[in-house]
């Protein structure tokens, strides 16, 4: 039974560090790697960090849970964040077999970064002088020329149909997608829960919307906060699991050793047995009831 106590934080910070250590091992081997590396192996070394640096965040948030319940909330954006990745990341694994479309993918994602740093200079929060905005901007423009239609007389990005020029249509119809489908963590989800391959773990996006509340205030939401402790913690082995399963599936084409592969299957089985063990425990006592 998962019960949100001392013994539940031991076992998740032990499995965490499991996964902080697996996920060193794969990216030491491109540690002293001469650039560029090819955009799948750099695109998943990116998200599998930026996975390990959450689940560091939330090792050093679990030393001070349960004794204050309250730090479930940092917690749980934390895993918010890594749920988030590992939607994304297998989204991606799920368009590996045709690079173009893959890339085209990271262009659609590219678009909306440039949108963002274009409306921090917009509103002179990058430089201090015009002279330097401007030039600014025409920096910005040529390093994202292949995501942009038109500079003058109005800048016009290209839109998504156009972006995904060269795409498999095919494959992205296996998941119901078109050339003009939006990329969010929701059209994420939509697409993997049509995929057998993935359809079991596209229920991971439940659990962003879950952890997303602990992000977005409303009177009638704050419950949330005062969800028993073993309930929380219980989505937490959830995301971990999800964790485990997206660095597994990806970490083979970043030359990840058999070892280490059978470590994180090991590992990984373990938390779903935890789980298993959990939903049993809780049926039971609902028949004594």
């Amino acid at each position: 039974m998962i019960h949100g106590d001392p013994k539940d934080r031991d076992i998740l910070k032990r499995y965490i560090e499991s996964l902080i250590g697996a996920i060193d091992a794969i990216g030491e081997p491109y540690a002293g790697r001469p650039l560029p590396i090819p955009i799948i192996e750099q695109t998943y070394l990116d998200l599998i960090r930026r996975i390990k640096a959450s689940l560091m965040g939330i090792l050093a948030q679990l030393n001070y849970w349960p004794e204050h319940g309250e730090m479930k909330v940092p917690i749980s954006l934390l895993f918010r964040s890594c749920v988030t990745d590992v939607l994304l990341l297998l989204y991606l694994k799920s368009l590996e077999e045709h690079e173009p479309t893959f890339e085209n993918e990271l262009h659609v994602l590219d678009t909306l970064y440039v949108k963002f740093v274009k409306g921090l200079l917009d509103a002179d929060q990058l430089t201090t002088t015009e002279d330097a905005k401007q030039e600014a901007f025409k920096k910005l423009y040529a390093d994202a020329a292949y995501l942009i239609e038109e500079v003058s007389p109005l800048l016009k990005f290209k839109n998504n149909k156009a972006l995904r020029h060269g795409s498999d249509e095919e494959l992205l119809k296996k998941g119901g997608k078109t050339l003009s489908s939006s990329l969010t963590t929701e059209s994420q989800f939509a697409y993997l829960s049509k995929l057998p391959e993935f359809s079991s773990l596209s229920s991971l996006y439940w659990l962003y919307k879950h952890f997303s509340q602990h992000e977005h205030y409303s009177h009638a939401g704050s419950v949330v906060i005062h969800l028993p402790q073993w309930f929380e913690c219980l989505q937490w082995y959830k995301a971990l699991y999800g964790c485990f399963r997206a660095v597994q599936l990806t970490s083979s084409k970043i030359g990840a050793t058999d070892l280490l592969l059978d470590d994180l299957t090991i590992n990984m089985g373990h938390i779903y047995s935890r789980l298993i063990e959990h939903q049993e425990d809780m049926d039971a006592d609902s028949k004594q009831e």
